[in-house]
């Protein structure tokens, strides 16, 4: 590979989680900025499933799915940098959160206390 031929094997090599922690937070940050530009915040009403307002929510749902979820929040499951791109969602994520799974149906609406813990089985609300 140019890579390895460039700046030698060990460099490479070494270099490989920095880029792989890059990916991750750059689709995070994609999927955020998708949901803020698509959606905006939710307000507690009801809307037609036909409405523009539920497919734009489909699509922000997608990018999170498809693009962040594989590339960045398996990897950050019980970390502060879940919390983090949680919160950048719009979910409501107390200090000292514990969380380990990604089971809410929308991330963005999720609300955790102070100093709770999450575990795999316990779906977010």
């Amino acid at each position: 590979m140019w890579v390895q031929r460039e700046v030698g094997t060990a460099l490479a090599v070494a270099s490989t989680g920095l880029v792989l922690i890059g990916a991750g937070a750059l689709a995070a940050g994609t999927a955020s900025a998708a949901k803020w530009l698509l959606v905006g915040r939710h307000a507690a009403r009801d809307y037609p499933l036909w409405s523009t307002f539920v497919w734009r929510n489909e699509l922000a749902d997608t990018f999170v799915e498809m693009l962040a979820v594989p590339f960045f929040a398996r990897a950050a499951l019980g970390t502060w940098a879940l919390n983090l791109w949680l919160r950048t969602l719009g979910a409501k994520i107390g200090r000292g959160v514990w969380c380990e799974n990604l089971l809410a149906a929308r991330l963005h609406t999720a609300r955790a206390a102070p100093y709770p813990r999450q575990d795999r089985a316990d779906p977010l609300r």
